[in-house]
């Protein structure tokens, strides 16, 4: 493999070094190499287990010889010098570069105030966290070069672990897999921050494991996390089993035969893992889109004359990748492998398309310019039902009928109304948008006078009050149970001159808004300054 295709991992980089020429710079010292040898800082990003430190991922022209030796994946330095220092606590932390991505890695520098969404996309069978994303025989990784042009909100992380196939040595088996993607979940993840996974191959099998797990643990953590996911997007993922015939003699007596055996056509051990799954989420299951395999593609045999060697064959019939789902839900579309020929990203990655009953997101995947956007439409041509600026119902000069119940429906979104997230009654669930139809108990709430002018909003399924986490820009909007005199779930509710309505707080400093004019769902609800913009306008429909 040519030097410039092999990518390192940089971590322990001290939180003042946050842009790639200063980056860039700390290696050029720490590894004594001259200033004009070529190589390239490709991304610098938070790291997620310690906030005071950065990760960076560079590729060298030609690897510096402190780097260069094949045999290991991982080389601890210590900077020398007065130039280097970390300035939080005063000591010097080694720098540590590596190449087998273990663990989390972020490759967007996205600020933690400006985060909207997690995406954590795990590898497959025999791959690499990195590099199963990668071009092949180039630099370009379509998560990395790609993804943070047209999502800047994400924080996009892939996730290692060992998913060596010949010559291991490990005793893993899938539950120890989901066990510890679960833990490190755990220490990485904001509370209501939704969450998107793309798995590959077997990565989708240890994320619906780590699924299970959280289901059956039910720690608050957990719950949360459960909470807040919003998607998966499976490629390839063998959710009833895969054809392990021809590799399963390539392990001989290996530890890690058990767990390929385990992932065979049929096998028990899946069908338990889909109903586990499939409890873990009830009636409220997230976007769920699986992709399969439309070409044939080499896999591993043995033979008398060579170790190993490779025929091509066919690859599962679109069945055993099927997810099964709820009516309405995309599931089985074709795809063809992950690996992008060196654009942003070709046209072999087709489009990624989640659809529900009344509309989709729709994950553009297919030229040069529109790499990965969020577009509003329908299943079908029938639009859907638009309010209009007259659209609040039964409201007379700003008097809200008692026990009437409202859908509050955004005017940046007219298809969607808030929602508490999932269905859920639990206190603390945040307030997010959701799709009208079919229309759901938890989309309802009653307007209550609370006197001085002001109202409460009450949420009619639950009861829970509508609430702010606090008075400030970016502060999250929840429903919770609190005494009716709380500052925080007191509104006043302002008409905005053309039938809709601005939801203040009680000072009229802080608008309701939906997060950047967001129109999907499982987009957040948040305070912001005063505007006049539609996503800060909100009609009320009465429930019929």
């Amino acid at each position: 493999m040519p030097d410039s295709n092999v990518t390192f991992r940089l971590r322990g980089i001290p939180s003042q070094y946050s842009t790639k020429n200063a980056v860039q710079e700390l290696v050029e010292r720490t590894l004594s190499i001259h200033p004009d040898t070529r190589f390239d800082v490709h991304s610098v990003a938070a790291n997620p287990l310690e906030p005071t430190s950065r990760v960076a991922t560079i590729s060298f022209q030609v690897i510096p010889t402190s780097l260069s030796d094949r045999s290991k994946k991982e080389w601890v330095l210590e900077p020398q010098g007065d130039w280097y220092s970390d300035d939080i606590d005063g000591w010097r932390k080694p720098l540590v570069f590596d190449t087998h991505f273990s663990g989390f890695t972020p490759l967007q520098s996205t600020k933690q105030e400006d985060c909207e969404v997690d995406l954590i996309a795990l590898s497959g069978l025999g791959g690499h966290a990195f590099g199963s994303f990668k071009q092949k025989n180039g630099p370009f990784m379509w998560l990395r070069d790609a993804l943070p042009g047209d999502i800047p909100t994400a924080r996009i992380l892939i996730y290692g672990y060992n998913t060596t196939t010949v010559q291991s040595s490990s005793f893993q088996n899938l539950s120890d897999l989901g066990r510890a993607l679960q833990t490190d979940i755990r220490e990485i993840s904001e509370p209501y921050r939704p969450i998107i996974f793309i798995g590959h191959s077997l990565g989708g099998l240890v994320i619906k494991q780590a699924i299970a797990k959280m289901s059956e643990d039910r720690y608050d953590q957990d719950v949360s996390i459960l909470q807040s996911i919003a998607a998966f997007i499976f490629f390839g993922v063998p959710h009833q089993g895969m054809a392990v015939g021809s590799l399963v003699p390539l392990m001989g007596d290996q530890p890690n035969r058990a767990l390929l055996e385990s992932l065979g056509r049929n096998s028990d051990l899946l069908k338990r893992l889909q109903r586990d799954f499939d409890r873990a989420f009830g009636t409220e299951v997230p976007k769920v889109v699986s992709y399969f395999e439309t070409i044939t593609s080499p896999t591993a045999i043995k033979s008398e004359e060579k170790a190993r060697t490779a025929q091509r064959v066919y690859p599962s019939d679109g069945e055993n990748v099927r997810f099964r789902l709820p009516e309405g839900f995309r599931d089985g579309a074709p795809y063809t492998p992950l690996r992008s020929q060196g654009n942003r990203l070709d046209q072999t990655y087709g489009q990624l398309a989640m659809h529900n009953d009344n509309g989709w997101i729709h994950f553009s995947l297919e030229d040069e310019t529109s790499s990965f956007t969020f577009t509003e439409g329908t299943k079908d041509s029938s639009p859907l039902p638009i309010c209009t600026h007259t659209g609040n119902d039964g409201i007379q000069n700003n008097k809200w009928p008692e026990g009437e119940h409202y859908e509050i429906v955004p005017m940046c979104a007219q298809g969607m109304n808030l929602s508490l997230w999932r269905g859920s009654h639990e206190p603390g669930t945040q307030v997010r948008l959701y799709p009208r139809k079919p229309l759901r108990a938890t989309s309802l709430w009653e307007i209550v006078d609370a006197g001085r002018g002001e109202y409460h909003i009450v949420s009619v399924n639950s009861g829970l009050y509508l609430c702010a986490e606090g008075f400030d820009i970016r502060k999250k909007i929840f429903g919770d149970v609190t005494g009716p005199d709380k500052i925080n779930c007191r509104w006043n509710i302002l008409p905005a001159g053309n039938g809709c309505h601005y939801i203040t707080n009680v000072d009229a400093d802080f608008y309701l808004n939906v997060a950047g004019s967001h129109s999907h769902e499982g987009s957040i609800v948040i305070l912001w300054r005063p505007e006049t913009r539609p996503n800060s306008q909100f009609m009320f429909k009465r429930a019929t």
